[in-house]
């Protein structure tokens, strides 16, 4: 199998079905009829290429635990060292910048409402800015699915 062939079905084929096994990769390779390590090399590739950022499952955090979506304003000269403050705690999923007056937003995930409200003060201590909470009211369920495919030579 050409490899840009056997990337565009590491990407569309394993979205929401990938095996629940020891070695996962073994059989998306005896499905896809190539070798396990022709597998691994293609999402090792596609991970490098910032294609794709990880491989794992999503949870529906609000049935584990408490989530809430998260921002701060924050000056322009502080985005770097209170960015990576907020990346410390290991409650926040991820970060990210956005051009707006509540400019890093971020998720935080716990186990109760009370231990991210603790998480918070400590938070708001260690940055000196208010952290904005967002709690999710209503789910609004979207399919973030692949649906063609990509088309290697155009990037």
């Amino acid at each position: 199998m050409e490899f840009n062939e056997l990337l565009n079905h590491l990407i569309l084929d394993y979205q929401d079905s990938f095996p629940l096994d020891s070695r996962p990769f073994k059989v998306i390779a005896d499905n896809l009829k190539v070798s396990e390590n022709e597998v691994l090399e293609g999402y090792q590739y596609l991970k490098n290429k910032g294609i794709l950022s990880r491989l794992g499952p999503i949870f529906t955090t609000h049935k584990l635990g408490f989530s809430f979506l998260a921002a701060v304003k924050c000056p322009y000269d502080r985005i770097d060292s209170v960015a990576n403050i907020i990346s410390s705690f290991k409650e926040v999923n991820h970060n990210y910048l956005r051009e707006n007056e509540l400019n890093i937003w971020f998720v935080c995930t716990g186990e109760s409402r009370e231990g991210l409200d603790l998480v918070v003060s400590q938070m708001e201590e260690k940055i000196q800015l208010k952290v904005y909470q967002f709690p999710m009211k209503r789910a609004f369920k979207i399919d973030l699915k692949a649906r063609q495919k990509i088309q290697w030579e155009d990037l």
